[in-house]
């Protein structure tokens, strides 16, 4: 489990670094380790058991900024900003100040930890390859990075006791709906920020005082009123990307 958290801090300081391709490459092996204790652990367990989903994981998504580099004035109509963030996976302290995700040397994470790092790593994987897309103007890297958006939103599960997992579904969603702007998808687009709109109002108690402050729910939210009144493409790609 540590391997994976420094595995995916790593790939975040890539990311901040543009070297896409590195951070690519070390966010694809950290998801095939995940993948292996998910495979290894079912082995071991009864697979009719659906206790799993209403275990919280011991550790939060922290969203960390990373450079977009193109902008747009935040508040114009009809344009759809990306979230510039990457998430890193944040254990919980247990009283005495160790981490709670780690109890022993050898963990092995639970299926909802496994769960929350595959959130996690194929966001920012999708994050990655959409930035990559942003300074190549490569369309493939579009279409792979949607491909990972889609198996984060694939895996996701709203724990709603803790608000950053809402913070990691709504940056998500917001991330595939830019990529439906840039491919030009209506029907798409409506769909995702029908979800999104869905998703603010839904979860009062996580946006509420004690739960998600500062700049990213007004960021989401003013994305979404920017195209309340049509849902209009982007004249060119150079002026729809923002930083939160």
């Amino acid at each position: 489990t540590a391997l994976l958290i420094a595995a995916n801090t790593k790939a975040v300081n890539l990311l901040r670094d543009m070297e896409y391709n590195g951070a690519e490459t070390m966010l694809i092996t950290a998801i095939q380790i995940v993948d292996e204790f998910v495979l290894s652990r079912l082995a071991r367990i009864d697979i009719d058991d659906d206790s799993v989903d209403s275990e919280v994981p011991p550790a939060s998504a922290c969203p960390v900024p990373i450079y977009v580099g193109l902008t747009s004035p935040p508040n114009e109509p009809g344009t759809f900003h990306i979230y510039g963030k990457a998430f890193l996976v944040t254990p919980f302290e247990n009283e005495d100040g160790s981490p709670a995700a780690f109890p022993e040397e050898n963990y092995t994470p639970s299926e909802s930890l496994c769960t929350l790092f595959s959130c996690i790593l194929n966001y920012n994987l999708g994050l990655c390859r959409h930035l990559a897309s942003l300074s190549s103007a490569n369309g493939i890297y579009q279409i792979v990075s949607m491909e990972a958006y889609l198996r984060a939103l694939g895996y996701i599960y709203p724990w709603p006791t803790e608000p950053s997992y809402l913070l990691l579904e709504l940056a998500l969603l917001n991330n595939s709906c830019q990529v439906h702007y840039q491919r030009q998808d209506p029907a798409e687009i409506q769909a995702t920020r029908m979800r999104m709109a869905q998703n603010l109002r839904a979860n009062p108690l996580a946006i509420g005082d004690n739960g998600l402050t500062g700049e990213d729910i007004p960021f989401f939210r003013q994305n979404l009123e920017n195209n309340d009144a049509e849902i209009r493409q982007p004249e060119t790609q150079e002026n729809t990307y923002s930083n939160p």
